[in-house]
């Protein structure tokens, strides 16, 4: 009897052994897989084929065998950024995790796999964008400079242009407006003036001016020559202009230019409503009415003229020439007229005129 049981106890066990090497589930390692031998289709002792991957440095046959996924020269070895195979802690190609952070459309474990520093809800890094919360792309602070919005005062600049002010300062940051930082900022309407900075004076007297005898008129200029000219003398500074003339000729019964410039075109600042002139006149005899200011739209095609003024008599003047809406771009022309009128030749005497100052008006 106890023979019997023996041998039922042996069978009992066979079977268990059988049932372990036959089963198919995947989470139970085959005894072959554990036994210390390279056999079955493993490609090194118990790992490769039907066992676990082989680590790196195991012999391997395919690039399945190999936990890295790369088997050269029949060695499984180690996982690289380089190798052409998700592998490592790499959340993509070559790409993630230790290695390198991923281009958009990547995929992605958390945002530190993403060279935009995004991984989205679909688990792929997002293209950087003005708004994700995220300084990336070539913002020089948090979703500002750059291709993005300028940046506000203390944020991070790499240039002017990054910043709202305009001004990049030497520790890289963005700086507050100033009434003497060479740029127009703030409330500004001119480079350092105008708002909360000094008013502004207009500074165009630079280039652009042409002295000119009246050759609109051909019967002026001839005559005014035969009467002769004598010491003419024009000069302009940044914001002036002074003509003085010793002696000049006029012609006769005929009220004609004798000297005139005209200003470059000038861009009328947002919200000018009007262009002021301070004029200074003194003559001793002679220059009939001697001063004309005129303001010219040269942002109508063609051009025209919006107001003109005859300054008479001696003494210091200030003129006010309204502007519209449309006037965007005009230019200021300067003249000084003489002739009587009255059928004789007569002689400008000791003309000094200056424009000493101009602005622009506002409401």
């Amino acid at each position: 009897m106890g023979d019997l049981f023996r041998c039922f106890l042996v069978c009992i066990s066979l079977l268990a052994v059988v049932s372990c090497e036959s089963s198919s589930d995947p989470s139970i390692t085959p005894r072959s897989c554990i036994d210390g031998a390279k056999n079955g289709d493993e490609s090194d002792i118990d790992c490769g084929g039907d066992c676990g991957a082989c680590d790196t440095g195991k012999v391997c046959a395919n690039a399945g065998n190999c936990t890295s996924g790369v088997c050269t020269a029949s060695v499984c070895t180690e996982a690289t950024c380089i190798d052409g195979v998700k592998n490592g802690d790499e959340s993509d190609i070559d790409c993630g995790g230790d290695c390198g952070a991923c281009d958009t459309g990547k995929i992605c474990a958390n945002a530190g796999d993403c060279l935009s520093g995004v991984c989205d809800d679909d688990d792929l890094c997002a293209e950087p964008t003005c708004s994700d919360g995220v300084q990336n792309g070539d913002e020089s602070d948090l979703d500002c400079g750059g291709d993005c919005d300028a940046c506000d005062s203390g944020k991070i600049c790499a240039n002017a242009g990054d910043c709202l002010s305009g001004v990049c300062d030497d520790d890289d940051l963005c700086a507050e407006p100033t009434c003497s930082d060479g740029v127009q900022n703030g409330d500004e309407s001119g480079t350092d003036c105008g708002g909360n900075c000094d008013a502004c004076s207009m500074v165009f007297f630079g280039s652009g001016f042409d002295y000119l005898p009246n050759d609109l008129d051909p019967f002026c200029w001839p005559q005014a020559q035969e009467v002769g000219q004598t010491g003419s003398v024009y000069t302009h500074t940044a914001n002036s202009l002074d003509i003085s003339i010793g002696s000049m000729g006029m012609p006769n019964n005929l009220n004609c230019f004798f000297i005139n410039r005209q200003t470059d075109s000038l861009a009328k600042p947002e919200g000018a409503t009007s262009l002021i002139f301070h004029v200074t006149v003194d003559h001793s005899t002679g220059c009939g009415s001697t001063v004309n200011v005129q303001v010219l739209d040269q942002s109508s095609s063609p051009s025209s003229w919006i107001q003109g003024q005859r300054i008479d008599g001696n003494g210091e003047h200030t003129y006010t020439v309204p502007l519209s809406a449309s006037s965007t771009q005009v230019s200021v022309f300067m003249a000084a007229w003489g002739g009587q009128g009255d059928g004789t030749s007569h002689w400008c005497q000791n003309l000094h005129m200056q424009i000493s100052d101009m602005e622009w008006g506002y409401p």
